[in-house]
């Protein structure tokens, strides 16, 4: 499937409107993943969905108890994305989502099952019920036979970024591999203590780190504001009461600045992912160039290089380690390789010379690519 934009805690039965759908879609989402209370209500929700060109993860109540009348039901909708089953499970419930994973596959082998994990910085004991996030993701996969492999990791913070955000991307990335399964990756767009509300620079750092990393999906939580309750929920996309806040604005530009360069990293092999600057983030390597590329520099925080093959190209994806300071990047490669750019626009440029000199926004990524 192409890459998929998804919008958690998207909307639902009160805000079910065609309209609602469109102003979804037109924010560059491609995938509502939210709850219903019934099949009848599911059934509508998918309509709406499909009419504004828009797919449905859905979660309805007795999927999980008895998964077969609510599969029956809604297998054949056009607009269904999956089934939406939990979110952040622990180890020790693993076996049993295992076993009605089978049980709804056996059902329906058209549509995959979502699950969403924790990030590194869930409790071991209380939260992973694993000693390990390394044993909390084996486990994972060794009970529960997905598609792909969904986490969270929130990792702006005020004005600091959690050391162990590329730890969980690396740990991640690497176990899929692995095992053969993509990953889906998300970014944080609605603030609650301790993080803020989101800028551009926000944006681009996460989901850009994602895509080097070799993320399939690319996730939001959430578009619809929650409630406030245990989280002081505020400034999402859409307001608990239908409206948009200037973040939907900002979340629909970022979304159209990916959708034109997600042609680079849809399927994409990613050969090596390297770290620059004075100090490489926890868990990370220090980025080395290979031919064709013989010097990568970025002022600031650093880099993270991602050396990606998809079909008969090359990729060579940089992205600016800090979310609110802009870096001088100074990239050298050999005169003899031709050396393009890809632009915002998902244009491919050339490049004259041997070096390419320019700015880089806060969490932007440059893109460069050969045969």
């Amino acid at each position: 499937m192409a890459i998929p934009i998804l919008g958690w805690h998207g909307l639902n039965a009160q805000h079910e409107t065609l309209e609602k759908y469109r102003e979804m879609a037109a924010a560059g989402f491609t995938y509502n993943l939210s709850g219903w209370p019934d099949v009848a209500a599911a059934l509508r929700a998918l309509d709406l969905a499909g009419q504004a060109g828009l797919k449905q993860f859905v979660h309805v109540k007795g999927l999980m108890d008895s998964p077969g009348q609510v599969v029956g039901a809604i297998k054949h909708h056009p607009a269904l994305g999956g089934y939406n089953l939990t979110d952040e499970p622990a180890a020790d419930q693993f076996e049993k989502l295992g076993q009605l994973v089978r049980q709804i596959q056996s059902l329906d082998d058209q549509h995959p099952c979502y699950i969403n994990l924790f990030p590194t910085y869930a409790a071991p004991g209380s939260q992973l019920g694993a000693p390990t996030y390394q044993d909390y993701l084996d486990l994972f996969l060794q009970h529960v036979p997905v598609e792909f492999v969904s986490f969270d990791h929130y990792p702006i913070m005020e004005k600091s970024l959690r050391k162990d955000f590329f730890l969980n991307l690396e740990l991640v990335a690497a176990t899929c591999r692995r095992a053969g399964n993509p990953f889906w990756a998300f970014a944080l767009c609605t603030a609650h203590k301790p993080y803020p509300v989101p800028t551009l620079g926000h944006l681009r750092l996460q989901q850009y780190s994602n895509l080097a990393y070799g993320a399939q999906g690319l996730q939001y939580f959430t578009y619809l504001t929650p409630t406030p309750g245990t989280w002081d929920f505020h400034d999402g996309p859409i307001e608990t009461d239908g409206r948009k806040t200037a973040v939907y604005d900002l979340v629909r530009q970022f979304n159209q600045e990916l959708r034109n360069v997600l042609w680079v990293f849809e399927g994409a092999a990613v050969e090596s992912v390297g770290h620059t600057g004075t100090k490489i983030p926890l868990g990370t390597q220090p980025y080395t160039p290979a031919e064709p590329i013989r010097r990568v520099e970025l002022g600031g925080e650093g880099a993270v290089v991602a050396l990606l093959a998809n079909q008969d190209r090359r990729h060579l994806m940089i992205v600016n380690r800090d979310f609110a300071n802009p870096g001088e990047l100074v990239v050298e490669w050999n005169p003899q390789a031709p050396i393009r750019q890809v632009d915002n626009a998902g244009r491919v440029c050339e490049l004259p010379g041997a070096s390419l000199a320019r700015a880089l926004e806060p969490g932007q990524a440059c893109i460069l690519s050969w045969v």
